[in-house]
């Protein structure tokens, strides 16, 4: 479910592809009462989707380039390595142009460790890129960093890196996060290109986003608002746009926001809301 009457502009966002890979029946769900509440805990209830994103401005040298993201994994006792792994292998046989993994990998500093080559074997043509959300800063940001570039992950704190496809650059940004991260974002500033996409964990970083001209900004961070209702929608999401900025897309100032439901997340609940893995085609409008 996308709350999408908060969209300020329309967006031309078209599903190509929905998918719901099944997870084996001995993952036991946290929470097993709420089955008795005819309450459906879709923890582990993985959506792959696919779309085409026709972008205002998009170069068309550019029109077709491929993403996939990942967020919020928040690795932990009940987002366990089983589960993970369906997910990376989902995310993976979609082979993207890139990867984007848009931080807020654990919730706790002993998670970190037993994380060491669980996100080896991500390949693209244009990179494996990461953030740190605020999670990870909280827990251990440097340590955390260092072991996703021990697997082989490019991570970005408020750096640019410039990909080229004929004869045209694009300005791939990516934000520190917005509580937690560093607060230079000159190096976001003085980025040039033909075109722009911002990574941000937070989609707060909005802001920021349209400040800098971009054609598109990808987040995470408010996990879809994690516990949904029918009609009422998400109850609680941490930001200062509130659900406006809960999950799926919206376009203001000419500026395009996506904003990924996330993996895991506490507690170990989710309801109308299920994790996913995106693709997003870009394609020129």
């Amino acid at each position: 479910i996308e709350w999408s009457w908060f969209r300020l502009q329309p967006v031309n966002a078209r599903m190509t592809r929905q998918r719901f890979p099944n997870h084996p029946p001995r993952w036991k769900l946290p929470w097993g009462f709420l089955e008795n509440l005819y309450i459906d805990n879709q923890v582990y209830d993985l959506e792959v989707v696919e779309y085409d994103l026709y972008l205002p401005g998009w170069p068309k040298e550019f029109s077709g380039l491929s993403l996939v993201q990942v967020s919020d994994i928040h690795y932990g006792k009940y987002i366990h390595k089983d589960f993970l792994r369906m997910v990376f292998d989902e995310a993976k046989k979609l082979k993207p142009d890139f990867f984007a993994l848009t931080g807020d990998f654990v919730s706790h500093i002993k998670d970190i460790a037993p994380m060491e080559g669980l996100l080896k074997g991500f390949k693209a043509p244009m990179g494996v890129y990461a953030l740190l959300g605020n999670h990870d800063h909280w827990a251990d940001g440097q340590a955390m960093r260092k072991v996703l570039e021990g697997d082989g992950i490019r991570v970005l704190q408020n750096e640019v890196v410039y990909l080229k496809r004929k004869g045209k650059t694009l300005a791939l940004l990516g934000a520190d996060d917005l509580w937690e991260g560093k607060k230079d974002v000159t190096p976001l500033l003085n980025a040039k290109g033909d075109a722009k996409i911002l990574l941000a964990h937070q989609p707060d970083h909005f802001y920021l986003a349209k400040k800098l001209k971009v054609n598109l900004q990808i987040s995470g961070h408010c996990h879809g608002g994690q516990i949904c209702f029918p009609i009422i929608g998400p109850l609680v999401v941490p930001t200062v746009q509130g659900r406006k900025f809960a999950a799926g897309f919206m376009r203001e100032k000419g500026v395009t926001l996506f904003i990924h439901r996330g993996i895991g997340g506490f507690p170990p609940l989710r309801t109308l809301c299920r994790p996913q893995v995106v693709k997003l085609v870009l394609k020129t409008a």
